[in-house]
């Protein structure tokens, strides 16, 4: 168990990780770690005075976005709905970790995609 605190605390910090798995099964008591870390804006970008940041998917899997949510010039408030991604095994929600609003799409709906892969472009709101 200590290896895989270990594991997590070196993952603390670490921008470029999407996933840890762990299993030990040779010690008194099995041990299974099975972490996913958020995706946050990867990139962000200052112009005229806005501040753009991608909207990042939380998992591999075929995109299926809210038309009437995610076309440009919408507006989107933090923890939205504004669609999901279906995995094999489960269904992520595309939620909004910022208030803002919509610049443009950079992945097309029904689009398969990876984790952390951007999908809409937002203009934070300052507030």
């Amino acid at each position: 168990m200590d290896l895989a605190l270990e594991v997590l605390e070196w993952a603390k910090g670490k921008d470029d990780l999407a996933e840890i798995f762990y299993e030990n099964k040779t010690g008194p008591a099995p041990v299974l770690l099975h972490s996913v870390f958020e995706p946050g804006p990867q990139a962000s970008a200052q112009k005229n005075g806005k501040i753009l940041a991608a909207l990042n998917s939380p998992a591999i899997g075929r995109l299926a976005l809210e038309k009437d949510k995610t076309r440009p010039g919408c507006a989107v408030q933090k923890g939205e709905k504004l669609g999901c991604v279906a995995g094999e095994d489960e269904t992520m929600p595309v939620v909004a970790p910022f208030s803002g609003k919509i610049i443009q799409s950079s992945a097309k709906d029904g689009q398969n995609i990876g984790y952390g892969d951007a999908i809409l472009l937002v203009e934070i709101n300052k507030k």
